[in-house]
């Protein structure tokens, strides 16, 4: 293994490192352990991200998993979030679709980074293009998806709400309003599996949206 951390990263190299770390995760090998757990995770992010060559769905999805062998929640927030983070800032059009096919797949919770994800991608709902919105919310329901905490859950219903109902909400087009307000309903689809924990979640959601229509009320009166 001593010559991988100098192959070419492309998303081709990638998928075949893949298939190597789903042999890996059934079998640990020492030497991968120490060496590699950061190379490759760096290495994927070099070929979806500063690669000359277009990424698409499919050969993405079959990297997922460089990343559950060689990440976990810690992790991840050091050396992924960052990255995808600013890919997201620099061209959320083009790269939204790309970094959710990233993190569909994978096998750890999102709750230690959610938030912080999810303010690079909650901003998009505002977006001029109906595709970027759309990608927005899918992208935040699969962040929802990756989280199975009650704060987490509670605090991502309160920034996605504000996109329509707080001040920045107030001033976007109906749209994008609609947009948020989807994204919303969606945030129910979540990772906690707990019913008590589950109906905590769904408390907030009402009381939020309970308040919305309160205000909205009064201010036709």
């Amino acid at each position: 293994m001593k010559h991988l951390s100098s192959i070419s990263p492309t998303i081709i190299n990638m998928a075949v490192v893949s298939e190597l770390c789903n042999f890996i995760s059934h079998s640990p090998v020492p030497e991968f352990e120490a060496e590699y757990k950061d190379v490759f995770p760096n290495q994927l992010l070099k070929s979806i991200f500063e690669g000359k060559q277009e990424v698409t769905y499919i050969p993405l999805r079959r990297c997922c998993s460089i990343l559950n062998v060689c990440c976990d929640s810690t992790s991840f927030k050091v050396l992924v979030l960052p990255i995808i983070n600013r890919a997201i800032l620099r061209s959320p059009e083009n790269q939204l679709r790309i970094v959710n096919s990233l993190l569909e797949d994978l096998s750890f919770t999102l709750d230690l980074c959610a938030m912080d994800l999810a303010q690079s991608v909650v901003k998009n709902l505002h977006a001029t293009s109906d595709i970027t919105r759309k990608d927005a919310v899918v992208m935040l329901c699969t962040i929802s998806r990756k989280c199975s905490e009650v704060d987490t859950l509670s605090s991502l219903c309160k920034l996605v709400y504000a996109q329509f109902a707080g001040s920045e909400g107030k001033k976007a087009s109906q749209e994008s309003r609609f947009a948020a307000i989807t994204c919303f309903g969606e945030l129910s689809k979540c990772g906690i599996k707990q019913k008590s924990n589950l109906d905590r979640v769904v408390t907030v959601a009402i009381n939020l949206l309970l308040d919305y229509l309160e205000r909205e009320s009064k201010f036709y009166v």
